[in-house]
């Protein structure tokens, strides 16, 4: 064990000598390391997120502010003319639009979320931060049929 009495190997009488055991120890570091491996995965998988629906905000009138469209082919629309994202910035501050103001945009539901944040972020590298996405009033059909369904 932990302790042996030196006489019995024929050393000196009442030398002991010390060892320390630490078989145990990593016998429980073993187990330990067993459980936060198997543990480690799911606690990744366990963050709930839950996206906001369009239509629970207070409605906005874009009547004076920039619109910017894109469709479902991610073609981009300003004052509903096609138009490419460089022009898109040249036309914005060509208007004199402050960098302030929010532009919003509205997207094809079906296009790809890359586009749109590909807009949104040369739209942020030309200094334009305040950005809106319009949405439909209630959100989705499809996201109330599976509310429906819980």
């Amino acid at each position: 064990m932990g302790f042996e009495s030196s006489s019995s190997r024929g050393r000196g009488l009442g030398a002991l000598k010390a060892e320390i055991n630490v078989t145990p120890f990593v016998d429980v570091m073993l187990v330990l390391l067993v459980i936060f491996m198997v543990t480690a995965p799911n606690m990744r998988s366990s963050i709930a997120v839950n996206l906001p629906q369009g239509g629970k905000a207070s409605q906005t009138e874009a009547c004076e502010s920039v619109t910017v469209s894109i469709d479902s082919a991610g073609k981009v629309f300003f004052q509903d003319k096609l138009i490419s994202l460089t022009d898109l910035i040249e036309q914005l501050k060509s208007k004199q639009v402050p960098m302030t103001e929010g532009i919003y945009i509205e997207a094809d539901q079906d296009l790809a979320y890359s586009r749109v944040i590909e807009v949104m972020t040369r739209l942020s590298g030309a200094g334009y931060g305040k950005m809106v996405l319009i949405t439909r009033p209630g959100g989705y059909p499809e996201a109330k049929k599976a509310k429906g369904a819980e």
